[in-house]
């Protein structure tokens, strides 16, 4: 069974009670970890595996961030609309190239 989540938060920012019962899944389950950058950080856009977490770094519309120029580009819908297009894009590209199976669980975490 394969499991995707797509997080607010880093895999490795810090542990919230998300990471230690993902990290816990049973060996049969893929767990495919989505999450948002950080500019500045160290971000795996090639995937890494930590058990049997898999996580990787894909573009997520996120507001209110200490880039000006991305604040004013997703103030307008086409702009937010791109960056939308973009992140699903990866996404779909990313669950692609894991061999995550066509219609895996899903988890939306915010």
């Amino acid at each position: 069974m394969d499991l995707v989540v797509l997080s607010e938060v880093r895999w490795g920012y810090f542990r919230t009670r998300k990471q230690f019962l993902l990290s816990r899944f049973p060996a049969h389950w893929r767990v495919f970890f989505a999450q948002p950058p950080a500019f500045g950080g160290d971000d795996p856009w090639t995937p890494r595996r930590e058990g049997n977490v898999t996580f990787f770094t894909v573009p997520f519309l996120k507001p209110g961030t200490r880039l000006g120029p991305y604040n004013r580009l997703i103030e307008w819908a086409s702009g937010r609309a791109a960056v939308e297009w973009a992140g699903e894009r990866q996404l779909r590209a990313m669950l692609a190239r894991l061999g995550v199976e066509r219609k895996p669980a899903l988890l939306v975490s915010n």
